[in-house]
């Protein structure tokens, strides 16, 4: 019970800090709140390999949340800052990005045979290691934001929700993000219906998690495919994973579906970024993975009772029809995009 009340709070948490962590990254400057970010998780995950007690292990958590909520968004906009070629090296640093989460969760499931609170102390070295390359960078790659910070709040609200071009990314962003992060809760109902061996579990989930890393590896030279023909894959491969019948058929859909979900995260951020002006670049992206964070909870929600009282497969169509909506959206709207 106290580990979902733990998970519940961090969730809402990361709801609520979003966004005003994307203010202060672009107030002052990305820089600061990706190093504020790295800093205090460095020092969280520290204290997280103690021997604390459940209201102290309570208080890490909203802390690791305001943490992650300072690099989400602002790390985009600070590698757009310091690239020449912001496509290709978002891109390949995504990539890698999820290969070291992949290799990570290997490496920290050893060690933790050895020490559980070693991966705690492994993990804060590799933070405080990331802030200290982060101070390093220099301090005049932005300028500081001239009058009320909320006022700038507001402004950078309102100018999400005055251009179409970002709504309609937004829209895109928190169905199909929101979705592929909520996956992760979905790989045990379809590899339990798939009756696999616990054993290669594993494997699976590895694999998959690699084709996402291939999605964004590959995103500068299928960016021209844009979205329409991109969700439609995702809408087709959703529908597979959901034949369980058939195993093989499954994982075509699951492994598709994965690599089309590393194109869309960089694509979408990716646009949201270039679409904004500089000064609301980081709050823009906030917003967005605020509102994803948003659909993913009540999907999860609703996913419980779904599998509750029916099955995989008609949870995978029921996904596939809220696609075809958001197909029908970006129909009608995408001469809005550029």
């Amino acid at each position: 019970m106290q580990i979902y009340q733990i998970t519940s709070v961090y969730a809402l948490c990361g709801v609520l800090f979003e966004y005003p962590t994307g203010v202060i990254a672009d107030y002052f400057s990305p820089r600061t709140s990706v190093f504020l970010g790295y800093l205090l998780a460095a020092i969280v995950i520290f204290l997280m390999g103690l021997s604390l007690n459940f209201v102290l292990y309570l208080l890490l958590m909203v802390l690791y949340a305001v943490s992650v909520a300072l690099m989400s968004g602002s790390d985009t906009v600070l590698i757009s800052s310091v690239s020449n070629n912001f496509k290709s090296d978002f891109s390949k640093i995504n990539y890698i990005s999820q290969i070291w989460s992949v290799v990570a969760i290997s490496l920290g499931s050893l060690i933790a045979k050895y020490s559980f609170s070693l991966t705690f102390y492994l993990s804060a070295v590799f933070y405080f290691f990331g802030a200290i390359l982060v101070f390093m960078m220099s301090r005049n790659l932005y300028k500081k934001g001239e009058g009320n910070i909320f006022i700038k709040a507001k402004e950078g609200l309102f100018y999400v929700l005055k251009t179409k071009e970002l709504i309609l990314i937004t829209i895109i962003g928190l169905v199909s993000g929101g979705f592929f992060i909520s996956f992760k809760w979905l790989y045990n109902p379809l590899l339990e219906t798939l009756k696999f061996d616990l054993a290669i579990w594993g494997v699976i989930i590895a694999l998959a998690s690699a084709f996402i890393a291939l999605g964004m590896m590959l995103y500068p030279k299928m960016s021209k495919l844009g979205y329409v023909v991109p969700l439609t894959i995702c809408t087709l491969a959703i529908l597979l994973t959901g034949v369980t019948s058939y195993w093989f058929v499954a994982l075509l859909g699951l492994f598709v579906l994965h690599y089309f979900s590393g194109y869309l995260q960089t694509h979408t951020d990716y646009l949201i970024n270039e679409n904004t002006p500089k000064g609301y670049q980081a709050s823009s992206l906030s917003f967005k993975n605020m509102v994803v964070r948003l659909f993913s909870a009540g999907y999860i929600f609703i996913a419980g009772y779904i599998l509750s009282d029916s099955t995989f497969s008609n949870l995978m169509y029921s996904t596939a029809i809220i696609f075809i909506g958001l197909l029908i959206i970006l129909v009608f709207g995408r001469k809005i995009l550029k």
